[in-house]
Formats: structure tokens, C-alpha cells, sequence
């Protein structure tokens, strides 16, 4: 009977054991895999930053309206891409503007508005649409988030700066202030 008795309580600790230690290697697997995302997101927040000074920097030296970088983006279905692009007041006035982002229609052969939540042919854009506004020579970089959908091709594309207020006069009608074409290609 002792030795029944002593056979199971070896088996208790064994198991007891091996609990510990799987949980233990359990906590050490996720405290790496913590550290491995904290150190992926400030990496991704170094990188977005200097992109960020770059386009200013750009927009800076340059004296140019518009700074976006990106002149094809290839993607695969359902990918998203990040996209940033600065605009710079060359003006020595402060102007009033929305950002737009024109789709080629082929059939009209002309670029048609998109909405800030449309889907086009090559997927969904989302930007910040509202107005905005900028002192002279203050420069600003807004962001786009590109979610690839469709079917594969090339597409044209075009960002633009449309001005609706210049110092204290409202425009009757928003002009461009400046535009710049780009491409997306889907694989």
C-alpha cells in the first residue's frame, strides 16, 4: 500500500512541476513578446516621425506648396498603406484650404472628387477633409491611410490642395492651390 501511496504523490509533484514551469516559460514568452511590440510600435513612431521632418524639411528648402513624396505605390489586395504629404503657405497671407483626392475616370477622361470614405477603384482613402488653415510659411503634413481593394491594374490618382480662403477674403470659387499626381498599382 506505501508504495501505491508514495508512486502517486510523486506524480502529484511531478505534475505540480511541470505546471510551474509551463507557466513560468508561459509569463517569460509573453513578457518577450510585450517587449518585441513595444519596441516595433516606437520604432514605427521614430520612422513616422522622421518622415514627417523630411517632408517639412522638403517643403522648407524647396518653398513648395506641396510636398508628397510618393509617386506610385504598389500594393496587394487588402493591404493598407500609410501615406503622408505636407502642405507649405508660400503666401505671405494666411489661406483657407481642403485637401481632395481626385480618381482618373477614364470614361470622362477627367479626375472626379472622391469623398473621404469613398471606395474607388483601387480601395478606400481616408483623410481628414475638413478645412484647414495656415499662417504664412507655416507648413503642416497630414496623413492617408490606403486600404487596396479592386481588382489589379494601375490607377491614376491626384491629391489637391483646393484653396476656399485667402488672408480675409472668402473665394466665390475654391481654386486649386496645388496638386500632385500619383499612381497605384495593385498586384
Amino acid at each position: 500500500m506505501k508504495s501505491h501511496k508514495k508512486g502517486a504523490l510523486n506524480l502529484s509533484i511531478n505534475a505540480i512541476v511541470i505546471i510551474v514551469l509551463a507557466l513560468t516559460m508561459l509569463g517569460l514568452g509573453l513578457g518577450f513578446i510585450r517587449g518585441m511590440f513595444k519596441d516595433i510600435t516606437s520604432t514605427t513612431g521614430q520612422v513616422q516621425e522622421q518622415i514627417r521632418q523630411q517632408i517639412l524639411e522638403d517643403l522648407r528648402t524647396g518653398n513648395k506648396p506641396l510636398s508628397f513624396p510618393v509617386q506610385r505605390i504598389k500594393a496587394s489586395v487588402n493591404e493598407k498603406k500609410d501615406l503622408a504629404f505636407g502642405v507649405m503657405n508660400t503666401g505671405d497671407s494666411s489661406i483657407d484650404y481642403t485637401i481632395i483626392i481626385k480618381r482618373w475616370d477614364d470614361n470622362t477622361s477627367k479626375f472626379m472628387n472622391l469623398s473621404s470614405t469613398q471606395k474607388s477603384r483601387a480601395g478606400d482613402f481616408f483623410w481628414d477633409s475638413s478645412p484647414q488653415s495656415l499662417k504664412p510659411r507655416d507648413a503642416n503634413v497630414y496623413n492617408v491611410v490606403h486600404k487596396v481593394e479592386g481588382t489589379s491594374g494601375t490607377y491614376m490618382y491626384k491629391i489637391e490642395i483646393s484653396k476656399t480662403k485667402e488672408g480675409e477674403t472668402p473665394l466665390t470659387e475654391p481654386e486649386e492651390y496645388a496638386s500632385k499626381s500619383f499612381f497605384v498599382e495593385v498586384s
